[in-house]
């Protein structure tokens, strides 16, 4: 079983839990590929670690520890995963967003993000966090809102191609359907919404592609062959690395990250919160929609909580999983008079 809890909510993990729990009664023997590391506590007997290829590790799981199997998964300590978060940011507003509805998921969700800011959009699966981004982005044909601006400008949620041109990047949580061409280059992935630069009397300008391309995997640290490697034989977080990419090339203001790590090894994942932080501090605006709360507690710098499509609550820097947890579990929205006070 590979990351088979990836897109599921908490009651659905628990039922696939149980499943398979009776068939290892029945004697079956499972492999089960996981990052989460509750997840492989609670079900498995033993653990094996794999970093960069090889075996890192190997623990009984009733005689080891998180802890231990961490620093196996990272090559050092847990605190490590995170970069720091910085101590003051910009009053700048790249984002502002009053009214956003679509009918089935989002119901009148207001809420900003400034310049240099990383903001979490933490929710469970099907809490309406799944639209957010795709709707700010022109990608949900039916949603309305009240006002959205970028900057000073006033904008509309038109269409995908509008919102580039308004400096918005967004990169999708279903990245082999949604992000990439399985059967292209890395090149050629990388440079896909940005294509017209790279053409000259409607000819693609092969050269220039293949630099820009390789300078990306450099700077990102892609682990690939070269820019001509068809980017379905990458790992996930060198894929991911890749979808990440293309929105750099046109200098966004503001970039939508959704699920950015899932189906992601821990490895990758370091090296991806890195990258974030850094874009962060270079003065881009970044919206981070994600179900993981650790993901959420240890990135961003403000999180506004989703809970049956409205946002529900909204916390500090400093809210840890747990809180985010419980706030996504409430069942209610009183708490949503907290984002005039965010």
């Amino acid at each position: 079983m590979d990351e088979p809890t990836a897109a599921l909510g908490e009651a659905d993990a628990e039922t696939l839990f149980g499943v398979i729990d009776a068939l290892r009664a029945d004697g079956v023997t499972i492999i089960y590929i996981s990052h989460y590391l509750d997840e492989v506590f609670r079900l498995s007997d033993r653990i094996v670690v794999l970093r960069d290829g090889e075996v890192r590790g190997q623990f009984q799981t009733s005689a080891t520890s998180h802890d231990e199997v961490l620093r196996a998964m990272l090559g050092g300590d847990l605190g490590d995963l995170f970069p720091a978060k910085p101590q003051s940011l910009p009053d700048e507003t790249v984002l502002a967003v009053e009214g956003l509805s679509l009918p089935g998921w989002l119901s009148d969700v207001s809420f900003s993000v400034r310049r240099g800011e990383v903001l979490g959009a933490f929710g469970l699966i099907g809490s309406g966090i799944e639209k957010v981004g795709r709707a700010i982005y022109g990608a949900e044909p039916k949603a309305k809102v009240r006002s959205i601006r970028m900057g000073t400008a006033e904008t509309a949620l038109s269409n995908p191609r509008s919102s580039i041109r308004s400096g918005i990047g967004f990169v999708a949580a279903e990245r082999k359907r949604q992000g990439l061409i399985a059967n292209l280059t890395v090149r050629t992935n990388t440079t896909l919404p940005y294509l017209t630069r790279f053409t000259r009397f409607g000819l693609v300008d092969d050269n220039r592609e293949r630099a820009m391309s390789q300078h990306w995997i450099r700077t990102l640290r892609v682990k690939t062959t070269g820019p001509e490697q068809e980017i379905r034989l990458l790992s996930g977080g060198n894929q991911q690395k890749v979808c990440l990419a293309r929105w750099l090339l046109g200098d966004p203001k503001l970039l939508i990250l959704e699920e950015p790590t899932r189906g992601v090894d821990l490895g990758a994942r370091r090296e991806i919160y890195e990258e974030i932080r850094r874009l962060a501090a270079n003065g881009l605006g970044i919206l981070l929609v994600s179900s993981d709360a650790e993901e959420v507690a240890g990135l961003a710098d403000r999180a506004i909580v989703f809970e049956e499509g409205r946002a529900v609550a909204a916390l500090g820097a400093n809210a840890s999983a747990a809180e985010l947890m419980q706030a996504a579990e409430s069942h209610s929205v009183s708490a949503a008079n907290e984002l005039e006070k965010a």
